[in-house]
């Protein structure tokens, strides 16, 4: 009975996630996360691995989108965090392409946390424009 309880939280949080996707918000996006983290300790890696390795799909899937929102980075590595937990079980002599979706998925937050880390480091070395326009604009003198 808890794993079914659980696998009606996977179904939910899936619902979540894609009601997230297509609204602006965070609320649902938190409510799919929350609701896959409930499931996680009903459906284990040791119970049914192929089950959790999906589920931890749909959880870096919601983390994912929930960091493209906000300017920090802890749901951007959580998303990772989850993808290379996910890869434990979707390997690729496994199931091929399911493993091909996870890396997928991975590089995507990767390539976001990334995106984030280059504009942290971009706007401390940005002057002020000022300074920027006089020295290529000198006024007559």
């Amino acid at each position: 009975m808890p794993l079914d309880w659980a696998k009606t939280q996977v179904d939910l949080g899936t619902a979540l996630n894609d009601v997230g996707q297509r609204e602006s918000g965070r609320e649902h996006l938190q409510q799919a996360i929350d609701a896959f983290r409930l499931a996680l300790p009903e459906i284990t890696r040791e119970r049914v691995p192929l089950d959790w390795a999906t589920t931890q799909m749909d959880l870096s899937t919601a983390l994912r989108a929930l960091g493209e929102r906000e300017s920090g980075t802890e749901h951007l590595q959580q998303a990772v965090d989850a993808s290379r937990l996910a890869l434990q079980e979707n390997t690729r002599e496994r199931v091929p392409l399911q493993w091909a979706n996870t890396q997928y998925d991975m590089g995507l937050a990767l390539f976001t946390l990334g995106s984030e880390h280059i504009a942290r480091i971009g706007s401390r070395k940005r002057r002020p424009a000022s300074s920027k326009r006089n020295r290529f604009f000198r006024s007559p003198g």
